[in-house]
């Protein structure tokens, strides 16, 4: 199925507003969203693997904003890749935690949290041939970028 990137993006941001957005500003915190959207060239792949992806890097930017921030989602397209990337003014990550990101049932946010969030995020993007990156710095944010080869949306 082909998927607008920018579309699904913008539409991602709305419809979770409701549990990151509301929910913080009745706690008196303020989250703040910019979107850098550019021309990436249309996907093909399951509109809904793409939503979950999009949804879990999203809350997860929320999770690392306790005291409020901003999270940046961009999209683009360089030479023979798309991309999109979700990031955070959060708290980052120590080195020995962005080791283990992926890890099935890893987390930081204790027991009642199951720890597979970024796993089945993982397992998607590689189920289309993608990357992921992931940049973080303790105390000032972390930033996922994921890039798809263009050869492997068709």
């Amino acid at each position: 199925m082909e998927v607008d990137l920018n579309e699904t993006v913008k539409d991602v941001v709305v419809t979770t507003q409701f549990r990151w957005k509301d929910q913080a500003q009745a706690m008196g915190i303020r989250i703040d969203t910019e979107l850098d959207l550019g021309n990436p060239p249309p996907l093909m792949l399951n509109a809904y693997d793409l939503r979950r992806v999009l949804t879990e890097m999203i809350f997860n930017a929320v999770e690392a904003l306790p005291e409020g921030g901003k999270i940046i989602l961009a999209t683009g397209r360089e030479k023979n890749q798309a991309y999109f990337s979700v990031s955070d003014t959060g708290v980052g990550m120590s080195a020995q935690t962005k080791k283990r990101i992926f890890d099935p049932f890893f987390t930081t946010k204790g027991p009642q949290i199951n720890g597979l969030g970024l796993s089945v995020c993982y397992g998607i993007i590689k189920k289309y041939g993608a990357t992921i990156e992931v940049k973080s710095e303790e105390s000032k944010g972390t930033t996922f970028t994921i890039r798809m080869p263009i050869y492997a949306q068709k």
